[in-house]
C-alpha cells in the first residue's frame, strides 16, 4: 500500500492591489496550500500506524492507496475535499523570475 501524508498550509493572496505609492494597501484574502509528501511506497499496516502516530504530532492525515498511478496528487486532492466550500482543479504549472516553474494548485472558492 502507498502511504502519503497530506495536510494543507495557509498563505495570502493578493485580490485586490493598492496604489502603495498613494499609501493604499493591497486587499488579501486567505487560501489553503495542499502538501503531500510519500511516507512509503509500498507500506504494511505497522508502516501505516507509525505514519499515523506521525501525522498527528504534526497535524497532518495519512492517505492509503493502492497502485495509484499519482498519489501525491490524490492525496492533494482528497486533503482539499475536508476544507469546506473549496473545489480542487488540478495543479499548473508558474514560472517564477529566475525562470524555474513551481508546482501549484488551482484552487475554487
Amino acid at each position: 500500500m502507498q502511504i502519503v501524508i497530506a495536510s494543507t498550509k495557509p498563505e495570502l493572496e493578493i485580490i485586490e492591489r493598492g496604489r502603495t505609492d498613494l499609501g493604499e494597501r493591497h486587499k488579501f484574502k486567505e487560501i489553503q496550500i495542499p502538501l503531500a509528501m510519500m511516507w512509503l511506497n509500498e507500506g504494511t499496516e505497522e508502516d501505516k500506524e507509525k505514519a499515523e502516530d506521525y501525522a498527528r504530532k504534526n497535524d497532518s492525515k495519512v492517505f492509503c492507496y493502492y497502485n495509484e498511478r499519482e498519489p501525491l496528487e490524490r492525496a492533494r486532492r482528497d486533503i482539499m475535499k475536508d476544507i469546506k466550500g473549496v473545489n480542487y482543479i488540478g495543479s499548473n504549472y508558474q514560472s517564477n523570475q529566475r525562470g524555474k516553474q513551481r508546482l501549484y494548485d488551482v484552487l475554487e472558492i
